[in-house]
């Protein structure tokens, strides 16, 4: 594993760790250093004592694995921590020497919003600094609820390949981004001006796909739509196909009989999909 980081300074400051997760970027070695990492903390774990002569590189890893799961996977590194207490008191050892509130300061989780756009914009950082803005703006994209995140997912990792690849200009690859974190950050405010949760607006947006109405009467179609179905609706639904059957046929009925003009079955379709889900409860 340790070879990965040849010819690096294997500190635990900020700009140490930073260049490690952009080593494993860089190379596309984050698959292979995740499973890598597991291997060799289970490794540690059967030794059933402290070996010092491992415990700094292993150390080190875990902090780099750490900031990692943030950073690409958009995870908390104390869910880790907490993953990882059935492991013995070796691993135990291992995590008291990491500082999960230092990982939070070094990289904290971003929030894309006009700051953000901004600093986009500016596009004054080198390889470096694009690709702490790129993989914070793709773990936000991770752990958020978003329309079209499947597509935001796919042009991401279009610009995160050819960051790996060289083969444009830091400038070219800041001009393909804007728009991504553009459309992000529209939705967001379209969703705040409209005063819905996360869940609500990926609903409002199926109908928006579909109806010529305002803003206003597309809340309204909803909110009419969700007192029909919630009913129905209890913890676990989306796996019980009785249940599944009952909201499609209920969601069908409502736009047959009130909302003629829409293609009503692939209407239904959308919003069942949506539904399971987002687990709507």
């Amino acid at each position: 594993m340790m070879s990965l980081f040849e010819g690096m300074r294997l500190g635990f400051d900020r700009a140490a760790i930073n260049n490690a997760i952009i080593r494993i970027e860089e190379t596309n070695k984050g698959e292979e250093f995740e499973k890598d990492y597991k291997e060799a903390r289970g490794l540690y774990r059967l030794l059933l004592e402290d070996r010092f002569e491992f415990k700094e590189r292993l150390d080190w890893l875990t902090e780099v694995y750490y900031v990692y799961q943030q950073r690409i996977r958009g995870l908390d590194p104390e869910i880790e921590q907490k993953k990882d207490r059935f492991l013995s008191r070796a691993m135990g050892f291992i995590h008291e020497s990491i500082d999960v509130d230092k990982i939070r300061r070094d990289f904290p989780a971003v929030d894309v919003d006009e700051k953000f756009i901004k600093k986009v914009s500016e596009g004054k950082g080198g390889r470096d600094e694009f690709s702490e803005i790129l993989f914070g703006f793709r773990s936000y994209v991770s752990r958020v609820v978003i329309p079209n995140k499947d597509d935001i997912v796919q042009k991401v990792d279009r610009i995160v390949e050819d960051w790996r690849k060289r083969d444009k200009a830091v400038e070219d690859l800041y001009g393909e981004f804007m728009p991504v974190v553009q459309g992000v950050v529209r939705s967001q405010k379209e969703k705040e001006r409209l005063g819905i949760s996360d869940a609500e607006y990926m609903l409002f947006n199926v109908l928006k796909g579909h109806f010529k109405r305002s803003d206003e009467a597309l809340l309204q179609i909803l909110r009419e739509m969700m007192d029909e179905i919630r009913p129905l609706i209890f913890a676990g639904w989306w796996e019980k196909k009785e249940a599944t059957n009952d909201v499609s046929n209920k969601i069908l009925l409502f736009l047959a009989i009130k909302h003629k003009e829409v293609d009503a079955p692939k209407v239904r379709d959308e919003l069942l999909e949506q539904l399971r889900v987002l687990r709507w409860t």
